[in-house]
């Protein structure tokens, strides 16, 4: 078994939009096309992003330097 993976990101639905509709993106699907099997093709729309101030959120207060309880 052989994989392929292709990331991009969008600002908008627009964008994304726009980038499926390029000769870059149809190439891909030529790509698709010849594959021995067919591709699978996942598309995840991300509503929020979250840095790192959320894991400190989650270990609560307390915790020297947000260490995980138990930590040394």
């Amino acid at each position: 078994m052989s994989a392929v993976t292709f990331a991009d990101e969008w600002h908008d639905r627009e964008n994304l939009h726009r980038q499926l509709r390029t000769v870059y993106f149809r190439m891909i699907l030529v790509v698709g096309d010849i594959a021995a099997a067919a591709p699978l093709v996942e598309i995840d729309e991300i509503v929020t992003r979250r840095g790192f101030e959320l894991v400190e959120k989650s270990l609560g207060p307390g915790r020297p330097n947000g260490a995980a309880e138990g930590a040394t």
